[in-house]
């Protein structure tokens, strides 16, 4: 087992050669060490997979590299190498399209039936910011659930420092290898996280931080996440890049209302306008964290409204009610996460079963083509 992930270490390292093409490779070798042996005897089609743009370069790093020496030198520093092989690889990531074939992890993995909230916002974030961020991230993470972000600056940072002074676990998702900590000024934050929860990037070690990875990181923030939770943004940032990753893979996403004057909450304001959460204590995120946890066990919860409701587990087809939140979200973003499990859907017919629902109270029609379940139906 142990040589085998030398091998799958190998070929995620492989020069110019992304997660699309290891699926690829895998889907005709099977194994990483069936796709070594392709390789290593130059098959024709391992050589159409790579393409001869890259051939060049995965043949001289397999003649250098010492597989075996190089895996053991991962292990020596205390690095997990996770693939979706590995039992231990986030469920979370398996469910998503386009499925990281590694994860790379120091400290711990987040646990898969643990509660996860994403806290992030504006890096050169105001007083305001940085209060809210601290206070948001003792408290969810103080009530048993994980605090996601990316470590950056501002927001992110100060939103896991809170989640650390709250006695919680935090962990941060890097757009750079594990074993480097970017920005340096969180250092002190980059080895306090270790102490509760984990480091983890989809890049190997040594990968600096550059700015086309950092979509990809965003992407793993928001997947790893149940909740988004946006405190302050400007109106197009990269945080705007994790809610949108957010809305495709289906989770909710809260924000922090602003002053409509302050360019630091017009992402924020924005996003309230589409539909998005409105986030007004700690206490919001929570109430709708457990919403969500009870959900996927069927049992009784306490709303909003404080008033005891069923959440019915829905087994066997999932029906146009189970793609609908307890807040609003638009028809379009509805029908997308419908139409991932139930194929070929027509859009105007996912319309008028809305409007039927909302007719029959099962859901509530608000503004323009937003919907949201009845929790009191």
């Amino acid at each position: 087992m142990e040589n085998m992930k030398a091998y799958e270490y190998w070929l995620l390292r492989l020069p110019g050669v992304g997660n699309a093409t290891i699926h690829k490779l895998l889907g005709i070798y099977g194994t990483a060490y069936g796709v070594y042996r392709g390789c290593e005897k130059k098959d024709p089609g391992f050589e159409k997979l790579i393409g001869a743009e890259r051939l060049g370069a995965v043949y001289g790093f397999t003649k250098e590299e010492d597989i075996t020496a190089s895996y053991e030198k991962l292990k020596r520093d205390e690095i997990y190498f996770v693939t979706e092989n590995d039992e231990a690889y986030p469920e979370r990531l398996r469910g998503i399209e386009k499925p990281p074939y590694a994860i790379f992890a120091k400290g711990r993995l987040p646990e898969d039936d643990k509660g996860a909230i994403a806290i992030i916002g504006a890096r050169s974030c105001s007083e305001y910011g940085r209060y809210i961020a601290e206070e948001f991230g003792g408290y969810i993470a103080s009530h048993g659930y994980n605090v996601i972000s990316g470590m950056a600056r501002g927001i992110d940072g100060i939103g896991q420092r809170g989640a650390l002074a709250g006695g919680g676990s935090t962990y941060a998702i890097l757009g750079n290898g594990v074993d480097i900590c970017y920005p340096a000024l969180n250092r002190t934050l980059y080895d306090s996280i270790l102490t509760s929860g984990g480091l983890l990037s989809v890049f190997p070690p040594g990968t600096p931080p550059e700015k086309r990875h950092f979509p990809e990181r965003n992407r793993i923030v928001a997947a790893l996440s149940d909740i988004v939770l946006v405190i302050e943004a400007r109106a197009k940032s990269g945080t705007s890049n994790t809610v949108e990753h957010a809305m495709k893979l289906g989770k909710d996403v809260y924000a922090v209302p602003g002053r409509i004057t302050d360019r630091l909450s017009d992402g924020c304001n924005i996003l309230l306008r589409q539909g998005a959460g409105i986030a007004l204590s700690p206490e919001d995120i929570i109430k709708e964290a457990e919403i969500i946890r009870n959900r996927k066990f069927g049992t009784t919860v306490k709303g909003n409204d404080d008033k005891s409701r069923l959440i019915k587990t829905q087994t066997g087809k999932k029906e146009l009610i189970d793609f609908v939140d307890f807040h609003p979200k638009s028809y379009s973003e509805i029908y997308k996460r419908y139409t991932r499990v139930n194929k070929g859907a027509v859009l105007e017919k996912v319309l008028q079963e809305l409007i039927m629902l909302s007719l029959d109270g099962q859901i509530v029609q608000i503004g323009s083509g937003f919907f949201y379940k009845n929790a009191v139906k």
